[in-house]
């Protein structure tokens, strides 16, 4: 992805990477825990992108600093995003994700915990995970293509069918078959 005077992409080195786009010098880098397929996207100066370790990362676009993990299964379709809700797929689902939230401090760590204690009646019942709006199954096999968005509509692909879904009731309009299964992301124009 290219935003402002940088440019961004991760890779098979665990890395998500910034550079200038003039000069080619390294600006800052993340580290993930596994290969970063996903294409980034840069939008409000937030950075979206998934990766192969279960998550869609959130980033500071200028600087590289992490503000949200939500997680899913093996992340190589590059996020959408409409307004403040971020989209993308997942294995067999359409993941939607706040795209302004924020982690809490180790909230990774400490949820586990706080869902023990919370089950035995010694602690208030955790919060919800941070960014995570709701998930809906497409498929029965993976399904790793880029969704497109046009107003409350998201057209996405599963198996071998290509989906419309209409954001505001999370209902699919409609489904059209194919004869085999479905490795490209769709496109939409006019």
């Amino acid at each position: 992805a290219v935003a402002g005077d940088m440019v961004y992409f991760g890779g098979d080195a665990y890395y998500i990477y910034a550079l200038d786009a003039i000069t080619g010098e390294k600006k800052w880098d993340f580290k993930t825990k596994r290969y970063v397929i996903s294409s980034p996207v840069v939008y409000n100066g937030l950075l979206y992108v998934g990766s192969m370790d279960n998550a869609c990362y959130v980033l500071n676009a200028e600087d590289g600093r992490f503000r949200l993990r939500v997680r899913a299964k093996e992340v190589v379709s590059s996020p959408v995003v409409s307004g403040d809700v971020v989209y993308f797929t997942s294995e067999r689902y359409l993941y939607a994700m706040d795209g302004k939230a924020r982690n809490w401090p180790r909230e990774e760590d400490l949820r586990p915990w706080w869902i023990q204690f919370w089950a035995f009646g010694l602690a208030p019942p955790p919060p919800p995970v941070s960014g995570y709006l709701w998930r809906l199954p497409l498929t029965t096999s993976v399904s790793n293509t880029t969704a497109v968005i046009d107003g409350n509509t998201l057209f996405t692909t599963g198996d071998s069918r290509v989906l419309r879904l209409d954001l505001e009731t999370r209902e699919f309009d409609w489904t059209f078959r194919t004869g085999g299964i479905i490795r490209s992301s769709p496109a939409l124009a006019n």
